[in-house]
């Protein structure tokens, strides 16, 4: 019986970070007796999900790094295709919402907690160098983060109820109380601060700190993750319970409607500078990081497993965070940045 050959015609997503599930699609996986016996990514051994003639279901192994899919048959033969793999710079972490990347390219990252939890560091910094080193240590539950227009820290805390400005380690102050569930963070280019609150509220914070509310939206079980356009809409994803949960879309009025549903679990979002949108899909099954261009295409970028948030640094790169980690990978390998 002739076997075909190996043929590796597409891996998709071409990027991914470790328990992300990629899609190989090719020629020959299964042809009469034959079968393929072992799947490597970066010289570590994959596990198979599903396979058959043309198409393959992988996992991306734990410490995989970019290089080499090789496919290796029982009888010999192999084919090979390359892939993008995020670096892990930073484990033992709760995140809830974006990483943030200040202007010299350091990372920085959350340790929340639980309710009652005072964790011994709020939040980390990955320094350009890779050295991970303790930020701030007296902000309970730090939640969603993002930086002024002076280059200030700014840091909701979602069981207190609190924003907070870090000027330094040493130095923190309260910017604004009694925010409810303070989830998703951002600030626009006239420097107001936009706080979302999970039982229903988007706050407006002016810069002589007046709290006002901007706009009403349905509750969210889990978070609010907030992010602007390059016009300054803001946008919010609410996942819920529900099979399939809304991102809205605010205009500068405060008028909100819904953006997009679709998505299972949408959680952090973030745009790039051609004002490509990213969200974050959480749902279990079905995580990846998602990527709907200007014109409305959606497509999936970096295969995941369930992640929480998302942020661009100045050299194109994304910075990925699950609940526990966060990877750093070039996203310009798709010429979306």
């Amino acid at each position: 019986m002739k076997v075909k050959n190996i043929k590796i015609r597409n891996i998709f997503p071409s990027a991914g970070i470790e328990e992300g599930e990629i899609e190989i699609i090719g020629d020959g996986f299964i042809s009469g007796d034959y079968l393929v016996s072992e799947v490597k990514i970066g010289e570590v051994v994959s596990r198979k999900k599903f396979v058959s003639e043309d198409r393959m279901l992988v996992k991306i192994p734990v410490d995989a790094k970019s290089g080499e899919v090789v496919i290796q048959g029982m009888n010999g033969m192999s084919a090979s295709s390359f892939i993008t793999i995020g670096e892990k710079i930073a484990d033992n972490l709760h995140c809830v919402d974006n990483p943030v990347v200040d202007k010299e390219g350091n990372w920085y990252v959350t340790f929340s907690g639980r309710r009652e939890e005072i964790p011994p560091v709020s939040i980390f910094r990955v320094k350009t160098n890779g050295l991970v080193e303790s930020y701030v240590s007296k902000i309970r539950n730090a939640t969603s983060m993002a930086f002024d227009k002076e280059g200030n820290l700014l840091v909701t805390s979602r069981f207190e109820g609190i924003l907070y400005k870090v000027k330094s380690p040493d130095e923190i102050e309260v910017v604004a109380e009694g925010l409810g569930v303070p989830t998703g963070l951002a600030v626009n280019s006239d420097g107001f601060i936009f706080v979302g609150d999970r039982t229903g509220k988007i706050y407006n914070i002016s810069p002589e700190k007046k709290v006002t509310v901007f706009a009403e939206l349905p509750e969210s079980l889990i978070a609010y993750h907030l992010a602007f356009d390059p016009d300054e809409n803001l946008f919010v994803a609410a996942p819920d319970i529900s099979s399939v949960s809304s991102i809205y879309m605010i205009n500068k009025f405060g008028n909100s409607t819904i953006f997009y549903t679709g998505f299972g679990r949408p959680q952090g979002l973030a745009f790039d500078n051609k004002g490509n949108l990213y969200i974050c899909e959480a749902k279990i099954g079905e995580s990846s990081l998602w990527c709907m261009e200007t014109d409305g295409n959606l497509k999936k970028v970096v295969a995941t497993p369930p992640i929480v948030g998302v942020a661009f640094d100045r050299k194109g790169n994304v910075g990925i965070a699950t609940q526990n980690a966060l990877y750093v990978l070039p996203l310009n390998i798709y010429g979306l940045l």
